[in-house]
């Protein structure tokens, strides 16, 4: 097993480490220093970057994260053959937020990819607004560069009236088994100074359409 997550320093910026296990469960640093940070170079991601999918590639693995400048994120995508060495796109950020939108204005991050087949690629994604409330969207691609907005989206919105959920739906982790899509998503309550996080269920038979679990939240604080 391969693991790719997000580490902190002592001056609060974050980067993509790397572990390995052989059965998921006890965990081996690749060394001491993180195999992805942030570019000062680069403007969307001067400050911090935030790993949110790994897929496999014919010649090794496609990374999928946020970058940000300051509190702002943008999308970008970066190609490794063995999941150390990472080669930034040319064409970054490859999702920016819609400005002419009223869910996700402000940023973009927090995106789950899935390759399942021939030029199809699927993106669930964390889109914020000015107002700070984030929910999560779909998008396409025949080459996991170039994205597609749903017309639908937002796909999976916040439940304003929930004990666990008004604030934000996001951070989406997505499998399909096949038939149907099992999301497992991010929910947070309280205030956006003080926020309390819970995990949520939802399945959708096309990715779109989402009908969230009425025992949510399946892991609470």
């Amino acid at each position: 097993y391969m693991m790719w997550y997000v580490g902190r320093d002592i001056n609060f910026r974050y980067s993509v480490g790397l572990a390995r296990s052989s059965e998921g469960i006890t965990w081996v640093r690749n060394g001491l220093a993180a195999v992805f940070g942030p570019n000062p170079s680069v403007p969307f991601e001067t400050d911090n970057v935030w790993v949110s999918s790994v897929i496999r590639t014919p010649s090794g693995f496609r990374m999928y994260y946020g970058g940000y400048a300051g509190s702002l994120a943008k999308l970008g995508t970066a190609t490794s053959p063995d999941g150390i060495s990472w080669t930034r796109a040319p064409e970054n950020p490859i999702l920016l937020p819609d400005a002419g939108s009223s869910w996700e204005n402000q940023s973009v991050y927090g995106a789950c990819v899935l390759e399942l087949g021939a030029n199809d690629f699927r993106m669930w994604y964390s889109g914020q607004n000015t107002s700070n409330l984030t929910q999560i969207g779909y998008a396409t691609s025949t080459d996991g560069i170039t994205w597609t907005r749903h017309p639908e989206n937002s796909v999976l919105t916040v439940n304003t009236s929930s004990t666990w959920e008004n604030l934000a739906a996001y951070n989406p982790r997505v499998v399909f088994d096949g038939v149907t899509f099992h999301m497992y998503y991010q929910g947070l309550t309280g205030s956006v100074s003080n926020p309390y996080g819970a995990i949520g269920y939802a399945s959708s038979p096309d990715g779109v359409h989402w009908s969230k679990s009425s025992k949510n939240p399946v892991l609470g604080s």
